[in-house]
């Protein structure tokens, strides 16, 4: 995402706009797969979709509200990349990214304090 981020927005650059699609996705994916995982293994409710996926990290003291507020827009890009990915201006992709991975690495510093000291 760092390395897209730097590259900068290119209107014209479909392979710069596929790669920024792509790690946006995969970021979400991953978040949600780790989120996912620490809930099994401490035997944390059912979550009912993604955004509940990180909501039960909040109700555990996991994550803090306010990176669950933040993150909430990267999860609803989650569902539009899967659903409109043709109709997603190059502007928002790339906002996205910049705004958005101060949060996802909020996000692992939170689930790794919460893994070296989980109680």
């Amino acid at each position: 995402m760092d390395s897209q981020v730097e590259q900068g927005e290119k209107e014209e650059d479909w392979t710069q706009k596929l790669a920024a699609e792509r790690a946006l996705y995969i970021a979400v994916e991953l978040m949600t797969n780790a989120a996912s995982d620490i809930i099994d293994a401490m035997v944390m409710r059912d979550p009912g979709g993604y955004s509940d996926i990180l909501l039960v990290l909040v109700e555990e003291k996991i994550l803090s509200q306010s990176l669950f507020e933040q993150l909430l827009p990267l999860i609803d890009l989650r569902t539009r990349l899967l659903r409109e990915l043709a109709r997603i201006p190059n502007a928002d992709i790339f906002f996205a990214l910049q705004s958005q991975r101060g949060y996802l690495r909020n996000f692992c510093k939170q689930l790794r304090s919460y893994m070296e000291h989980p109680y």
